[in-house]
């Protein structure tokens, strides 16, 4: 295995994010995975949060319309068996203009509404998750109805493609959501691969509301400098964010090697959330050029907004 040491790079706009990886780096997920939690004031839960929004890739964009029908039948079938039980499915596509089917059933004590829509571009997870409180049921009626309002709702703000770099806009990672209003939190999780999948780059982030500063990483790193057979880690800064992260190298057997960047983004700001960036080699050898590789990856790794939106 070797490492391409000038490998033209490719731009994605993933998140609050603008991050380019080499061409033979691709997306390699069943779903790529975006969560937003919505609570109020009192920190209750809000009506259908948090609200998950899936993306998963056609395995053959001709058969659209038959991975989507499989797709529901598999869930309506795995929740008629799980221990929770299903409570109610029927088609919502005059709602959501695609091909969308609503299937309503019990995790813990909470009912999630997982819709499947038949996009152009790829089958989409719809997800909420809050909506019944004792001694309501979940049904047909005012409630149920005004969950797949919501639901709608946040779906409309969804665009296919990356036109829009400014302004509040998250993207996915086959499309954008405008103005999605974020009071709590929004969470990603991507990951990459090149095509013998040995060499892997993921991130995931999240808004710092639990306030953690760059004081608290530069403490773990003290604390877990004292631990024997820990990575090596440092404080280093960014090309384009402010403050530093907390970066760690640990090398295994048979050459393997993983770098970690852990961020603190700024307090309860979504344009710069905190995150946790990984590159993992899976071969011996060409230590030089992995990390090269991360280099690169951290010196095009920029934030998109400036402006906090929270609010």
């Amino acid at each position: 295995m070797n490492i391409p040491s000038h490998s033209p790079l490719r731009t994605w706009l993933l998140g609050r994010f603008s991050i380019s990886l080499p061409e033979y780096m691709l997306p390699n997920m069943p779903q790529f995975l975006f969560q937003w939690e919505n609570r109020t004031p009192d920190n209750d839960y809000a009506l259908a949060y948090p609200i998950s929004l899936n993306e998963q890739p056609y395995a053959d964009a001709a058969t659209a319309k038959a991975e989507w029908r499989k797709t529901v039948d598999e869930l309506i079938e795995d929740k008629q068996t799980s221990f929770w039980g299903l409570a109610f499915h029927w088609d919502v596509s005059k709602l959501f203009d695609v091909p969308a089917y609503l299937i309503c059933y019990k995790k813990n004590a909470l009912f999630n509404f997982h819709i499947m829509l038949q996009r152009p571009e790829c089958l989409m997870h719809l997800i909420g998750r809050h909506g019944y409180y004792y001694p309501d049921t979940a049904q047909k009626g005012p409630i149920t109805d005004n969950i797949l309002r919501i639901l709608a709702e946040f779906y409309r703000r969804y665009r296919p493609g990356h036109a829009t770099r400014s302004g509040n806009v998250f993207h996915t990672c086959l499309g954008e959501l405008h103005d999605v209003v974020v009071n709590r939190n929004e969470k990603m999780s991507v990951l990459f691969t090149n095509k013998e999948k040995n060499l892997l780059w993921g991130v995931d982030t999240s808004i710092n509301y639990w306030e953690e500063k760059e004081e608290d990483l530069r403490s773990w790193m003290g604390r877990l400098g004292g631990i024997a057979g820990a990575p090596s880690s440092r404080m280093r800064k960014l090309p384009h964010l402010p403050n530093k992260g907390f970066e760690s190298l640990e090398k295994r057997g048979n050459g393997r090697a993983n770098l970690t960047l852990e961020y603190a983004g700024r307090i309860g700001d979504p344009c710069l959330p905190s995150f946790s960036m990984g590159l993992t080699k899976r071969f011996a050898g060409e230590m030089d050029a992995f990390r090269d590789l991360w280099e690169v990856i951290l010196e095009h790794f920029l934030p998109l907004q400036q402006k906090k939106t929270t609010s």
